[in-house]
């Protein structure tokens, strides 16, 4: 009895220790990360106060997090109500996010996973898992619902407009253009999808045209940001198209 006692008395100084770093952890990822890049892309948002409140939101959810599993483990209704909570919060802020931009000014993702492994993880792997397929969900929802919101809002043709079309044909008929068009539209949301798939291809383009020292086609220098602007690939398409 006196050999078992101060071992259980060590394993749950030991937990309590854990405990307490992850709190600390999910804490600080919240206040320097997601409060650093919430501030620092300010302009970027519509409605900065939206963001604001949702961090709030999120804040008061880790605090309630915190306290309940510093008391120990928490029970399955306490610890989902606060994972749904910051999942929720985090949800409603992507969507408010820039369509063109959430891959590069959302801060939420990363606050809401933490806050799900923080009330989490004193309970089944499963639940925990659970929780991160439902986020990884909702963040696939978002960015799918933001790619239609950026396709719906480009109103301008890559092409000339003065240009004029033989009526008997289809843009069926060019295949390469419409794949060209199709990356050109993925540019927009990822630097990574312009830098491995669109710009290669419009390097060789300019290439077989005589026009590779013509034009930069030097992208962001953000790897997880947006891509160039609309702007920018019309006048790149343009120019590889003009005579």
């Amino acid at each position: 009895m006196t050999a078992v006692q101060p071992a259980a008395v060590l394993s749950g100084r030991y937990q309590r220790a854990f405990t307490i770093a992850v709190v600390f952890l999910v804490a600080g990822w919240h206040l320097a990360g997601a409060g650093g890049q919430l501030l620092h892309n300010r302009p970027a948002y519509s409605s900065f106060a939206f963001q604001g409140a949702m961090w709030l939101v999120m804040a008061l959810a880790i605090t309630a997090g915190s306290v309940l599993v510093l008391r120990g483990a928490p029970s399955w209704r306490a610890a989902w109500a606060v994972a749904v909570i910051a999942l929720v919060a985090s949800t409603a802020s992507a969507a408010a996010s820039p369509a063109g931009q959430m891959l590069a000014v959302n801060w939420a993702w990363g606050s809401a996973g933490w806050t799900g492994v923080l009330v989490l993880l004193r309970r089944r792997f499963s639940e925990l898992a659970w929780f991160l397929a439902a986020e990884a969900l909702a963040t696939l929802g978002v960015l799918i619902v933001a790619r239609g919101a950026v396709r719906g809002e480009k109103p301008r043709s890559v092409r000339p407009k003065k240009q004029r079309r033989d009526p008997g044909r289809r843009p069926a008929d060019f295949p390469a253009y419409a794949s060209i068009a199709s990356d050109v539209e993925w540019a927009r949301m990822s630097q990574r999808h312009y830098e491995h798939a669109l710009r290669p291809r419009l390097a060789r383009l300019a290439a077989a045209l005589g026009k590779s020292g013509a034009i930069d086609i030097t992208g962001p220098a953000d790897p997880d940001g947006p891509g160039p602007d609309l702007a920018t690939l019309e006048r790149i398409v343009t120019h590889l198209e003009a005579p």
